[in-house]
């Protein structure tokens, strides 16, 4: 690996507008930092991991890279991971139409979700990062750099600050994503199997129960994003947005249109609140996926 150069922390500007096709347009150079390394050719085709870890030894991001031989570079844009995205494998209630995709899942769609930032990782703290390549068997370490924007009005504690609540809910839209998949997977299942023996009278005991165990887990989901999307930027206008879309509308707010400063009362108070709806539904979750489901499951087994 070859040494780095100091990366600077800058916060994005919004500039003036310039058409894309003016000879006048400027290109502002690759964001972060970069991490070269050199392949010989025995190393080609060989998997290329690069791991960042901060002072503490925790890990900050991990990158792949190009494995072809000679000179290579890979650009880390001083965030940390992005969050988990949620995988819907049911269509919409009375929108059956609604492709999953070739894959069996489709994505969460809502109004400008797919525009929110907040879903990407917060950039890191100005300080010291070690950002180790591994390839095949073989290490090696090198020292990033990250240096706060000298033009920046926000001190390190506000950063520190920022970034900590922002990682706080990083972390709690990561556990709506992980219940969003266990529901899926779970209304799936109960679909299926209700289509399956809907007409078998020996099953209509239980594919009531079915119906009855799928419409309670549709409620639950419905308390974290609005499960009536279909994808179409509409339907956003139908309904307000759940814990997921407020989470993210939050998790944009605190690191990006707040610059370097502290996160302010009012955010932290939203937090708050929608922290409290949070332990709710989770309550409600863990009553499907550790009594409610398992009881189903062993009654048709009984059948």
């Amino acid at each position: 690996m070859l040494p780095s150069r100091p990366a600077y922390r800058f916060q994005s500007v919004q500039s003036i507008k310039t058409e894309s096709g003016s000879n006048v347009t400027g290109r502002n150079p690759a964001y972060g930092a970069g991490i070269n390394y050199w392949l010989g050719d025995d190393h080609a085709g060989e998997s290329v991991e690069i791991e960042v870890r901060n002072a503490a030894g925790d890990l900050v991001r991990t990158l792949r890279g190009s494995s072809n031989p000679g000179l290579n570079r890979v650009m880390w844009d001083l965030r940390h991971e992005g969050t988990r995205e949620p995988k819907l494998r049911t269509p919409p209630p009375d929108h059956d139409g609604v492709p999953l995709g070739e894959e069996g899942w489709r994505r969460l769609r809502t109004w400008d979700l797919d525009l929110f930032p907040g879903y990407r990782g917060p950039l890191a703290r100005p300080g010291g990062y070690i950002a180790t390549l591994t390839v095949g068997e073989e290490s090696q370490e090198v020292a990033v750099d990250v240096v706060k924007d000298p033009y920046s009005a926000g001190t390190l504690a506000d950063i520190e600050q920022q970034l900590e609540m922002t990682l706080e809910l990083h972390a709690d839209i990561n556990e709506i994503a992980a219940m969003l998949d266990e529901l899926e997977w779970t209304r799936k299942e109960l679909l299926e199997l209700s289509v399956r023996y809907r007409d078998n009278a020996a099953y209509q005991a239980g594919m009531q129960s079915a119906d009855e165990l799928e419409s309670y887990a549709l409620s639950i989901e419905a308390r974290l994003f609005d499960v009536t999307m279909t994808g179409a930027r509409e339907d956003a206008f139908r309904a307000p947005m759940k814990l997921y879309g407020r989470y993210g509308a939050l998790a944009n707010d605190v690191p990006h249109d707040s610059a370097d400063f502290r996160p302010t009362d009012q955010q932290r108070e939203v937090h708050a609140i929608l922290r409290a709806r949070l332990v709710e539904t989770r309550a409600l979750y863990e009553r499907l996926i550790q009594e409610d489901a398992p009881a189903f499951r062993e009654m048709l087994q009984e059948r």
